[in-house]
């Protein structure tokens, strides 16, 4: 299983499903919220970046356009994987499909980058 969540619908489907099925939204807002703390780590326990992935993916897989965003992020950085210009550039898309604007900016930022390194 790869790190962004394969998925049997297209993405618009699933991005679909976070905003019309209140269940599926509210738990991947909850998974999105303790991947969150786990990037900051709480409770005198230190960042778990590998663990927070873990939930990240499961918000995705329920549509969460935010999960997606924060799955760029750390693929771009290398934060709990190896860096993935790739990966970061399909995850922001997907963010940017479920009409998450910094996921849109993320993408042009990304291209941007890819060209001039050409």
């Amino acid at each position: 299983m790869g790190l962004l969540p394969e998925m049997s619908h297209p993405v618009h489907d699933g991005i679909r499903l976070a905003k019309h099925d209140l269940d599926a939204a509210s738990a991947g807002e909850g998974f999105l919220w303790f991947a969150d703390r786990l990037l900051k780590g709480s409770n005198g326990d230190g960042p778990n970046p590998r663990a927070a992935l873990g939930f990240l993916r499961q918000a995705a897989e329920l549509g969460v356009p935010k999960a997606f965003l924060r799955i760029g992020e750390m693929c771009e950085a290398g934060i709990g994987t190896e860096p993935n210009l790739r990966l970061a550039l399909a995850a922001y898309s997907r963010a940017a499909v479920g009409d998450d604007v910094d996921g849109s900016r993320a993408v042009v930022r990304v291209l941007r980058d890819l060209v001039r390194r050409r």
